[in-house]
């Protein structure tokens, strides 16, 4: 006879607080959804009716309205908009998040698998300044990159995210640290360097890892308008562009249906994004061995 597993109360506690963390972020995302295809007329009525048709006058009204950006271009002014918003976006957040993810990949595998004097230094080193709180460093990053050259472009941008003094190190440093050393034995026992060991051995075996933390990262810098404001002043992304989308004064958008249409065309290439490599981010992260 199966013997049934038992249920503890920690695990129903659980289970009831992840429901009501994944209802209540259901719920805001529905709402959204809804009340961004009403006219302003039912919005005032009741934020939590259904509309009474579908009206998607408030996506149009966003998409070639909402979204534009007076940039210099020379010494001339020129409007971007929200296509080349877009492409600002993918070179933003896919470079940035490459350059985060390679890093600490790299950072978190040499302090895990060698195993000296220098390794635990710097391990040592990256846990304390995770830990200490670095305020106040922005204006003296900013008269460094104006005097190297490299503010208003994508390639100091991609210089300041390649850093690895963030908590996804951890989650890679344990990675490699609970993978025994036969691995790379294995491979320099059939002719392979330090190189082909991490790329061709180390690196697969935790692609998916890569995949996840690029996909959190991707995500941070969509999101982020605040880094490009400073460093990208000629370069507006969607957020950026969402951002004066919502202090403008135009009437046209200044309806909350528009405002709210214009959060979910930001927000649709994430859900796409999410919904293409949902099962290959899913993977099961503690796959991968020797066989003999």
């Amino acid at each position: 006879m199966a013997r049934k597993n038992k249920i503890s109360a920690f695990s129903v506690i659980v289970g009831i607080l992840l429901g009501f963390y994944v209802f209540s972020i259901l719920f805001l995302f529905l709402w959204a959804l809804l009340n961004s295809l009403k006219t302003a007329e039912e919005f005032d009525f009741g934020t939590l009716s259904f509309p009474g048709s579908l009206n998607f006058n408030n996506y149009i009204v966003a998409f070639f309205q909402g979204f534009s950006k007076q940039v210099a271009s020379g010494e001339t002014m020129r409007y971007v908009y929200i296509e080349e918003m877009f492409l600002y976006s993918i070179l933003y957040a896919g470079g940035g998040a490459l350059c985060q993810v390679t890093a600490t990949c790299i950072a978190a595998y040499l302090t895990a698998k060698y195993r000296n004097v220098f390794s635990r230094f710097m391990h040592g080193v990256i846990i304390i300044t995770m830990i200490l709180p670095i305020v106040g460093a922005l204006p003296s990053q900013i008269q460094i990159f104006d005097a190297l050259g490299l503010r208003g472009s994508f390639l100091g941008v991609y210089v300041m995210k390649f850093g690895f003094t963030n908590i996804y190190y951890l989650i890679f440093y344990g990675a490699f640290r609970s993978m025994p050393d036969g691995y790379a034995e294995a491979a320099r026992i059939d002719g392979a360097n330090h190189f082909q060991v991490f790329f061709r051995i180390m690196l697969p075996l935790v692609s998916t890892l890569c995949g996840v933390v690029f996909l959190i990262f991707f995500i941070e810098y969509w999101n982020d308008y605040q880094t490009p404001m400073i460093f990208l002043d000629n370069n507006p992304v969607l957020a950026w562009g969402l951002y004066e989308f919502f202090k403008s004064y135009d009437q046209a958008l200044s309806t909350p249906t528009v405002k709210i249409a214009g959060g979910i065309i930001v927000l649709l290439p994430l859900l796409v994004l999410f919904l293409v490599f949902k099962k290959k981010l899913m993977g099961n992260l503690t796959e991968g061995g020797i066989k003999s």
